[in-house]
């Protein structure tokens, strides 16, 4: 964010608890340092959504926090609506009835072969 923006958050802030702002820019410095490196649009939301939960006096922490909140709401809000426009498509069958049985009983083989059984009878081989 800019220094513009940056001073609109600050003058937001001023609103809900009349904090002193000083006139050479220190402060709004002070923010940008602390915050400078967040989205304007969430750390204003962040502001906002302080305002309304919140009596403690707002510190660059709570905005923090917030903006993390708000960006994992986002990013879960993004998810559902994917996942709402995929295609669901009907599960096609296709099964190759021959192909099946075929690997069946060759799994059904190799299993009696390794537990010491007759592959075709299944029944215990004598030792």
């Amino acid at each position: 964010m800019n220094a513009d923006e940056a001073g609109r958050i600050l003058a937001r802030i001023q609103l809900d608890d009349n904090r002193e702002i000083d006139g050479e820019g220190i402060v709004l410095r002070s923010w940008i340092e602390k915050i400078g490196d967040l989205p304007f649009d969430l750390a204003y939301e962040a502001v906002l959504m302080h305002s309304r939960e919140s009596t403690a006096y707002l510190t660059a922490g709570h905005i923090r926090a917030n903006v993390k909140l708000l960006t994992a709401r986002l990013a879960a809000a993004e998810r559902v609506a994917r996942a709402k426009n995929r295609a669901i498509l009907p599960r096609q069958i296709t099964l190759d009835r021959a192909k099946f049985e075929a690997e069946t009983q060759a799994s059904i083989r190799e299993h009696r072969i390794a537990r010491g059984v007759d592959p075709e009878t299944g029944k215990p081989v004598a030792p």
